[in-house]
């Protein structure tokens, strides 16, 4: 397949850390006898597991464990897609990374975050500075050109951001500069607002509970209240602000 779209050979090849030491060496000796090349692929790159915390040794995300999440469970709590995106701009390809609640709660946030100050850019009418903009970009570019260091990268963005010794023509300039390669929707207006959430003292008290539990790591208090409020007709969501809640309709 890699070689009917891509050539007999290519550059770039990219794969699960699992992948390295047996399939993709298979892959290269075949390759390579086959088509008489070498080096079939010029780069490889192996990303590293996405665990899950809370769980026992940090387990493995996959679909014979039965533990895999995906981009619409997090839609359905209202998190953007993207912010799952950020998550892992967050860290090294080749860095585990550790899924929790908190975690893209946290990412959710940061991203937001960072589409509002590039939203507020968008409105400046000033002409930036290339020549004082230049430093940055370079910083940028050599990050990712450092192993795909987007940790490193993504902090210029956010010193860029947050700068206030940049004029704001400046700031806007690179943040639009950056935004093709982060596919993170900067200088895009924010959606409106989600859903009115519903409060009462009782159900948030045991809402706090429940995260006071589940930081505890103590999953049956969690799933008990969790239960509780189920049976009353009371649906929790998720949300990057935090757990929230709404009556369902048969309540």
């Amino acid at each position: 397949m890699s070689v009917r779209y891509l050539g007999e050979r290519f550059d770039i090849h990219t794969g699960g850390i699992d992948l390295a030491t047996v399939h993709h060496t298979n892959e290269v000796a075949q390759s390579e006898c086959g088509f008489g090349v070498h080096p079939w692929v010029s780069f490889w790159m192996h990303n590293e597991f996405l665990s899950l915390s809370g769980t026992e040794g940090g387990e493995k995300m996959s679909k014979s464990k039965g533990n895999v999440k995906t981009l619409a469970d997090l839609e359905a709590r209202g998190v953007d897609p993207l912010a799952f995106r950020y998550f892992f701009l967050q860290a090294h390809y080749r860095q585990q990374q550790s899924f929790s609640e908190e975690a893209i709660e946290a990412a959710a946030k940061g991203h937001r975050r960072l589409r509002s100050i590039a939203a507020e850019l968008e409105a400046v009418r000033e002409t930036g500075d290339p020549a004082r903009q230049e430093a940055y970009r370079t910083r940028f570019r050599d990050a990712l050109a450092d192993d795909l260091n987007a940790p490193r990268a993504l902090a210029v963005v956010w010193e860029v951001a947050r700068s206030e010794t940049l004029a704001k023509a400046d700031r806007r300039d690179l943040m639009r500069s950056f935004e093709p390669v982060l596919g993170l929707r900067l200088g895009e207006p924010l959606e409106e607002a989600g859903p009115e959430w519903e409060s009462d003292p009782r159900i948030d008290g045991l809402l706090a509970e429940r995260q006071a539990a589940r930081r505890e790591k103590d999953w049956s208090t969690a799933d008990r209240i969790r239960d509780l409020l189920s049976e009353e007709g009371i649906e929790i969501v998720d949300t990057p602000e935090g757990p929230r809640w709404r009556r369902t309709e048969s309540a």
